[in-house]
């Protein structure tokens, strides 16, 4: 069995995984995201959608093939910029509609689960992205942590 007792044969051990680590940053700062989208949280009275609150989304799908399904990450915050506290503060979605190649969907989604409490204020939603997109043809595309938009 090889043992490393020196530095210097750690030396190409780490110049690899400092190498690969940058490799794999690079590969997927580079690739296109196949969409554009925005939300924002809504607390309206009398609203269709929800009960306490939902989310403004906007979703653009900008390939060349159909979406069947995708997966909707982001995180709220108070206007002080903490994790809210009366329920969770990073939500993940499924939104199960066909979306056409290069259309867009705008809708509300209904965040109500997510809730312990009625919140007092609108929480600011921040680091929305799409983790996981599923094509019509049966490919998929996803980026589990945001990295290709932040």
């Amino acid at each position: 069995m090889y043992k490393f007792n020196s530095l210097i044969n750690l030396i190409p051990v780490i110049s690899a995984l400092f190498l690969f680590g940058c490799c794999s940053f690079a590969n997927q700062k580079g690739r296109e995201t196949p969409y554009i989208t925005e939300g924002k949280m809504e607390m309206e009275e009398n609203s269709m959608e929800y009960e306490i609150a939902g989310l403004d989304f906007f979703f653009m799908n900008k390939s060349d093939k159909n979406v069947s399904e995708l997966t909707v990450v982001f995180f709220l915050f108070d206007k002080d910029g903490e994790p809210v506290s009366g329920g969770k503060s990073n939500i993940v979605l499924t939104v199960k509609e066909r979306i056409l190649a290069k259309s867009s969907l705008r809708c509300c989604l209904n965040l109500d689960d997510y809730f312990s409490i009625v919140p007092d204020e609108v929480y600011t939603v921040d680091y929305l992205y799409i983790s996981k997109i599923l094509y019509e043809d049966g490919s998929s595309w996803s980026d589990p942590f945001g990295m290709s938009v932040y």
